[in-house]
């Protein structure tokens, strides 16, 4: 996606997985606050960020928890994104129960990387107090025309065995 900027071309990439790091990067420098944000409230950050910078379209790329936040952005602002491309995506076969099931309830048998990441303050909120499936799960016909969904056969959150 190329936009034109007055200095010339410009790439624009958006990873929305870099929000989850400024996230704390930003906690880590105001200190801790009661105020976790959802992924509506991310969506906005994003794109109040993207129309500072006159960015009016986007490729978006995003992995594992990050694409809750990228299909949120597409079901909000279906216009904004360009092209899409999900690695390891969680926002698909929610309501089956495998997700929050594997992610949550059943510990250590992701590994301890998975249980601290369920663990942390963050994603803890979001799955366990503000997860509405309804609204996070992407849906086949939702996707744009340019997108790539990238599995992992060995998934230990979602069964990927035999899908297409």
């Amino acid at each position: 996606m190329t936009q034109h900027s007055e200095k010339g071309p410009l790439t624009v990439y958006l990873g929305i997985e870099l929000l989850h790091l400024l996230k704390h990067v930003l906690m880590m420098a105001v200190g801790f606050t009661r105020h976790t944000h959802d992924g509506d409230e991310v969506v906005e950050l994003v794109r109040g960020v993207c129309d500072h910078h006159g960015i009016q379209r986007a490729c978006v790329a995003s992995h594992s928890y990050g694409t809750f936040q990228a299909s949120r952005l597409l079901q909000l602002h279906p216009s904004y994104v360009a092209c899409l491309c999900l690695i390891d995506p969680v926002t698909f076969l929610m309501f089956t129960g495998h997700l929050i099931r594997n992610f949550v309830y059943t510990p250590w048998v992701t590994g301890l990387t998975t249980w601290f990441i369920s663990r942390d303050i963050h994603h803890a909120a979001s799955v366990c107090r503000r997860f509405f499936w309804s609204d996070l799960n992407l849906w086949p016909d939702q996707l744009p025309e340019h997108a790539m969904v990238v599995l992992c056969e060995q998934d230990t959150l979602l069964p990927v065995q035999g899908r297409q």
